[in-house]
C-alpha cells in the first residue's frame, strides 16, 4: 500500500498542475485508488476491520470535497490501516502470525519489565525509593522512565531495530513509553547523533522513537536544540568508570528553556552517564525537570535477577 502513495500526493500534484486544474486532477488519481482497493477487497473481503476502511474511502472519494493536505494525510492513513488488515505479517521475535503490532501478543507477555525501581535512575530499588546511589550522588537528571529491561527477548528487538533498520519497531516503542508520560505537552529531545555515526548508521534510533512518542503524547519535538559536537568512542567498549569522562563536553544546546521540563528520549540506558551529561547541558541551558525516557534499562551485573514477565503494548 506505500507504493500507492503517488496517487494522492498533494504537493506532485500542486506542482504539476495549476489551482483549477488540481481537484480534477486528484478526483482522476482517487479513481484510480478506489479501483485498486475495490479489487483488493474482492478477494479478502471478510478480512475482520476492512470494511469499515473501505467504506471511508469510498465516502470520502465519492463525496468530491476539495483537496486538502488533511484530507490527502487521512486517505494515506486509511490505506495503509487497509493494507495491514488484508496482508498479515509475521511476528519480529517468533515469525508467527502478528497483527498490526510487529510483536504478537504471546511474545509480547513475555517481555521483561521492571518493578518496583527507583524513580531517578530505573534501577531495582524496594518500595520504589529513591536508591542509595541517587541519594548519595543525584544526578542532573530528575527521574528516569523505561519500559523494559535490556534482557531477553527485548535485546533482540532493540538490535533489531538499531543495527537491521526495523524501523516498525519505532512507533510500537514510542506508544509504550508515551504511556508512562504525565506530562501534557511535554518538550521532547532525542538523543542526538554525531554526524559521522549518523553517516555512518543512515538514521538516529533515538529521534525515530522521538518523532512517535510526541505525537502520541501531544508534545512537541525540538529537533535541533542539541547537537553532538565531537565524535566520542562507544560507550559499550569502555569500562564503566571511563564513559562520564568520554563524554564530558560532547553536547551543546541551543534552545533557552527557561524552566521548562524537558523529556529526553533514548534506546538503552546502561549506566546513565550519557544521560547524564545530556541532562547538565540541558539544565545549563535553563531546563528544569530533565525525565529520561527509554526502551530498555540495562541491569548491573550485580542486580540482575529473574525480570517479571509482563509485556505492556
Amino acid at each position: 500500500m506505500e507504493t500507492m502513495g503517488w496517487i494522492i500526493d498533494p504537493v506532485y500534484t500542486t506542482a504539476t498542475f495549476g489551482p483549477w486544474h488540481r481537484t480534477r486532477f486528484f478526483a482522476r488519481r482517487c479513481t484510480i485508488a478506489f479501483r485498486l482497493v475495490l479489487n483488493a477487497a474482492s478477494v479478502v473481503s471478510q478480512k475482520p476491520g476492512c470494511s469499515f476502511y473501505i467504506s471511508r474511502l469510498i465516502a470520502g472519494i465519492a463525496s468530491g470535497r476539495r483537496q486538502t493536505r488533511e484530507y490527502a494525510k487521512m486517505i494515506r492513513a486509511d490505506l495503509a490501516r487497509l493494507g495491514r488488515n488484508l496482508f498479515t505479517q509475521d511476528c519480529l521475535l517468533c515469525t508467527g502470525a502478528s497483527a498490526e503490532p510487529p510483536i504478537c501478543d504471546s511474545c509480547i507477555r513475555n517481555l521483561p519489565v521492571l518493578k518496583e525501581v527507583c524513580p531517578v535512575c530505573a534501577l531495582p530499588s524496594p518500595r520504589e525509593q529513591v536508591c542509595g546511589r541517587c541519594l548519595a550522588q543525584p544526578p542532573h537528571f530528575s527521574r528516569t522512565l523505561a519500559a523494559w529491561t535490556y534482557d531477553f527477548p527485548l535485546d533482540r528487538l532493540v538490535q533489531a531495530f538499531k543495527f537491521h533498520h526495523r524501523l516498525e519497531l519505532a512507533p510500537w516503542f514510542a506508544r509504550s513509553l508515551a504511556r508512562r508520560l504525565d506530562l501534557p505537552s511535554p518538550l521532547i529531545i532525542a538523543m542526538p547523533l554525531h554526524r559521522t555515526r549518523l553517516a555512518e548508521r543512515g538514521f538516529n534510533q533515538a529521534l525515530e522513537i522521538a518523532k512517535h512518542v510526541a505525537d502520541f503524547a501531544g508534545g512537541k519535538l525540538l529537533h535541533s536544540a542539541v547537537h553532538k559536537r565531537r565524535e566520542t568512542l562507544l560507550q559499550s567498549e569502555l569500562p564503566l568508570e571511563a564513559r562520564a569522562r568520554n563524554v564530558r563536553d560532547a553536547f551543546h544546546c541551543t534552545e533557552s528553556f527557561n524552566g521548562t521540563a524537558v523529556v529526553v528520549v533514548d534506546d538503552v540506558m546502561t549506566t546513565g552517564a550519557t544521560l547524564n551529561e545530556l541532562a547538565r547541558i540541558l539544565k545549563q541551558a535553563g531546563a528544569g525537570r530533565v525525565t529520561n525516557l527509554v526502551v530498555a534499562r540495562t541491569l548491573p551485573p550485580g542486580e540482575r535477577r529473574a525480570p517479571l514477565r509482563q509485556g505492556v503494548r
